[in-house]
């Protein structure tokens, strides 16, 4: 599941505002139990359309979602034909096409997180730059509408102006996602990073992300080995990393974990960097480095990451 082998193009087809936010947890989930399969392609595939369309047309593509396009096509064309198939073909439907393009949805949605269904315009091309180069978590936090604002905004400084206009909606976000984190062995970790959340809440934002840059680095040590370790926090040399070799829910919710990462060296003369670095966040205690955007950046990753790890167990 490397990440550009399931994504060539992420390009939506409903739309999302930000006053109808799709309930969390709730993917339009596409009912995959046939109890009987019709008996030519057009009408097996029109009805899996019909089943399936509205999670795959909402939020995922790359070949899974041009592929079961391109069968609802072949399906629907058959159909206003009136082209009758013949009984092996028909074997060939009930036996390899049902059973795979009636799974599209579940397997989608493995791939991509519930808060992505819906936005528009969400291409790799895009999202890279943004979790990469300016370090925002985008999976599972934060919910649609304002993930929808940040990858139609126009550059890296007006995605930093909506996370500081939209700072209490996506800690809630975090939240929400903390508390569907189930696995006791992060039992600990969720709860101080409720307490980074609550903090920032309470209107302690240096507090808050003081907290949450000390358990993101403490939650990779307890629970990466040491060279995914290595490899999401190395900067060495001008090491950038290599997100095609992870799959693509690790390599996009470790990208902005690298960005986290950048070198900050104050004995070398290094300026404090403006965003949210956690070496930044440990030596360079400033009003520079220390920020309400900074502070909803840092609980944004502890929950992401944490929510990553509860899902591979």
């Amino acid at each position: 599941m490397l990440v550009r082998h399931y994504w060539d193009v992420h390009e939506p087809s409903s739309t999302s505002s930000e006053d109808a936010d799709p309930p969390r947890g709730e993917a339009a989930e596409a009912d995959s139990g046939l109890s009987s399969v019709p008996a030519g392609l057009s009408e097996a595939i029109v009805r899996l359309s019909m089943q399936a369309s509205p999670t795959i047309n909402s939020g995922f593509s790359g070949f899974i979602g041009h592929y079961y396009r391109s069968l609802v096509d072949t399906g629907r064309t058959a159909a206003s034909l009136h082209q009758p198939l013949d009984g092996f073909r028909q074997q060939l439907i009930q036996r390899f096409i049902v059973p795979v393009v009636s799974k599209l949805p579940d397997v989608s949605t493995r791939i991509f997180p519930v808060n992505w269904v819906g936005v528009q315009g969400v291409r790799l091309s895009v999202v890279l730059p943004i979790v990469m180069d300016e370090g925002i978590p985008l999976m599972w936090v934060p919910r649609a509408s304002i993930l929808q604002a940040l990858v139609a905004a126009r550059d890296a400084r007006a995605r930093r102006s909506i996370l500081g206009r939209r700072w209490k909606d996506v800690a809630t976000d975090c939240e929400q996602v903390l508390t569907e984190i189930v696995h006791d062995r992060f039992a600990s970790d969720v709860i101080l990073g409720r307490q980074a959340v609550a903090s920032l809440q309470g209107g302690y934002a240096a507090a808050s992300q003081a907290l949450s840059a000390n358990l993101l680095d403490s939650v990779l040590r307890k629970h990466l080995n040491a060279s995914l370790r290595k490899q999401v926090t190395n900067h060495k040399n001008g090491n950038r990393l290599d997100i095609d070799s992870f799959s693509a829910r690790l390599g996009l919710t470790m990208a902005p974990v690298w960005r986290g990462y950048a070198e900050y060296w104050l004995d070398k003369g290094d300026r404090v960097p403006y965003s949210f670095t956690r070496h930044a966040s440990a030596h360079a205690v400033s009003k520079r480095q220390y920020s309400r955007i900074n502070a909803v950046v840092a609980i944004m990753l502890i929950s992401s990451v944490l929510k990553l790890l509860d899902e591979q167990v």
